[in-house]
């Protein structure tokens, strides 16, 4: 009797001590764990995808659309549904889509959400969804650019999420960004999809930004440009032209380029403009700045008579050489017939420190600070780092590594009787809040009679020197023409064959507007570039002015009625 109590007693207290040991557990569970437990359900049927919706259209300086936004798909799915993860390959493949590799073995472990691809159209989105109801897809935005290549390598592109990566949409991605919206997908036990929830879409940003390019001068100089790359051999090509009088610049084009649509097929090195990162030691087109040191800080003498040594010199053991011989020359004819050894001997007796410190107020060794694409700095040593051969070299252009936006807005500069106006690409950004415009100051470079002079001297040497292929009819060109060895860096050399070609300009001469460079690396047709720039300049020049309306259209019709006549 007495062992059947005691068993009953011990199952009693046996059995309440479990139950009490459930009801401490429930209460541990409940109490101290809640907000645990309740986040960890959360994450079993809550996943929250964050997106970026309206993005600021990208306009030339009229209007006219370079970027904006388009409604593409991008389909998902959910690893529990998938039982064969090659078949979901097979059936993208069928649509010409593909998933990549890391989302691919996502898929191959069956975890949760999964993204297959992104940017898909939408029609196509939706077929697959309705013919694979495992196969789900969201709508979002992905950028559009309407002008393709023309424009690519100064608008740049965005990724996937929209985030700018590259050219203006890199450089003001803080004010193009479109607005963050969360997408929200509830998933049950089984991990399936029961909701999806989205914010509206706003039917049209009011973020824009307004760039000073000209989107019809770009289109016809890259037209222009594109032929003539072809036509001289060239391995690359860039023309750039900006207004001397506002610093705005009205286009910049350069070859190869890529279609900012699918960045991903084509090369980096096809992405920066070569306005800002293309360096090159710049030839014969920097004796203009050094003849601008010497009329401004050794008072030279136009008329004074240079020996050029018929054609061949030699300072501290290099020999520097002409192509055309001259026993003498002025100095003015000097810079006409672009003569190596007459700018090196003008040079000569010059101050070396004056002469590095005016080419830093220039601008070379630095940045312009152009705000919208990325930028490098060229290559001034300083001046404690000159050899005795530094100064004579650098006077021709060598031994100094330059961008075509630091020449050009030198030449603007000349233009414009001596003051730079900041050259600048973003004309304005604007949303609903404020209306942002970047500083534009302008500051004197030289004397406005030094700058008269060059101009003078330009203008001769596009009459009867280097530059005559880019005379025109029509309008009055002045400029300078360029022909530099390019260094191979690794190998510490100058290349026997391969050459850059230029031409830095300005027009109208009488009341100058534009001035513009156009460069080729590595033409093969011919390596001096008043034999292939000096074309291409006058043929861009020539479509900016008559597109600008100046009266080229009844200059070429009165041509015609007197060829006629």
């Amino acid at each position: 009797m007495w062992n059947e109590r005691f068993k009953l007693s011990f199952v009693l207290i046996l059995l309440s001590i479990v139950i009490l040991s459930i009801f401490v557990r429930l209460a541990y569970l409940q109490i101290y764990k809640h907000d645990d437990y309740l986040e960890y359900a959360k994450n079993q049927s809550l996943r929250k995808v964050q997106l970026h919706k309206n993005r600021g259209v990208i306009y030339d300086r009229k209007g006219v659309v370079l970027a904006e936004n388009k409604k593409s798909a991008s389909l998902y799915v959910y690893g529990r549904d998938i039982q064969d993860p090659y078949r979901i390959k097979l059936i993208l493949r069928d649509y010409n889509l593909a998933i990549n590799s890391r989302n691919y073995n996502y898929l191959r472990k069956r975890e949760g959400f999964i993204w297959l691809t992104r940017n898909v159209e939408v029609v196509k989105a939706r077929k697959i969804s309705e013919r694979y109801p495992y196969i789900h897809y969201i709508l979002q935005e992905n950028r559009y650019y309407p002008k393709g290549e023309d424009v690519a390598k100064i608008v740049g592109f965005t990724g996937v999420d929209n985030q700018g990566l590259q050219g203006v949409e890199y450089a003001l991605d803080g004010r193009l960004k479109g607005e963050k919206r969360n997408v929200i997908y509830l998933r049950d036990s089984r991990n399936r999809p029961i909701l999806l929830k989205d914010k509206e879409y706003i039917s049209e940003s009011s973020k824009g930004v307004y760039l000073t390019i000209n989107s019809e001068i770009q289109e016809t100089a890259g037209i222009i440009l594109k032929k003539d790359m072809n036509r001289f051999g060239a391995e690359k090509g860039m023309a750039a032209g900006i207004n001397v009088n506002t610093g705005e610049i009205i286009f910049s084009v350069s070859y190869p380029s890529y279609n900012p649509d699918n960045f991903e097929e084509y090369s980096k090195s096809t992405w920066k403009s070569m306005l800002t990162n293309y360096l090159f030691e710049p030839g014969s087109i920097f004796k203009a700045i050094t003849f601008g040191f010497l009329l401004e800080h050794e008072n030279l003498n136009l008329n004074k008579q240079v020996d050029c040594e018929n054609g061949r010199y030699t300072v501290y053991g290099h020999t520097y050489n002409d192509v055309h011989a001259y026993d003498k020359l002025k100095a003015s004819e000097v810079i006409v017939n672009s003569n190596n050894i007459g700018t090196v001997k003008l040079t000569s007796e010059a101050n070396g420190k004056k002469f590095h410190d005016f080419l830093v107020k220039m601008g070379f060794g630095q940045s312009s600070g152009v705000l919208g694409i990325s930028e490098e700095k060229g290559l001034l040593r300083n001046y404690d780092e000159w050899s005795g051969l530094s100064k004579p070299s650098i006077s021709i252009g060598q031994e100094i590594y330059v961008t075509p936006l630091q020449i050009l807005q030198y030449y603007a500069a000349v233009a414009n009787d001596g003051v730079l106006v900041s050259p600048h690409l973003i004309k304005k950004a604007v949303n609903e809040e404020e209306i942002f415009k970047p500083d534009v100051s302008s500051k004197r470079l030289l004397s406005e009679n030094t700058a008269k002079t060059l101009q003078m001297l330009l203008k001769r040497v596009v009459d009867n020197g280097t530059g005559v292929n880019a005379s025109s009819e029509y309008i009055d060109i002045g400029g300078k023409t360029g022909t530099a060895q390019k260094f191979l860096i690794d190998q510490g050399r100058y290349s026997y064959k391969n050459y850059v070609a230029s031409f830095v300009g300005f027009f109208p001469v009488s009341s100058p507007e534009i001035a513009m460079i156009v460069i080729y690396d590595s033409p093969s047709v011919s390596i001096y570039g008043g034999s292939t720039a000096a074309y291409t300049f006058e043929s861009i020049a020539e479509q900016i002015m008559l597109q600008k309306g100046y009266k080229i259209q009844r200059l070429r019709v009165d041509s015609e009625t007197k060829k006629s006549s």
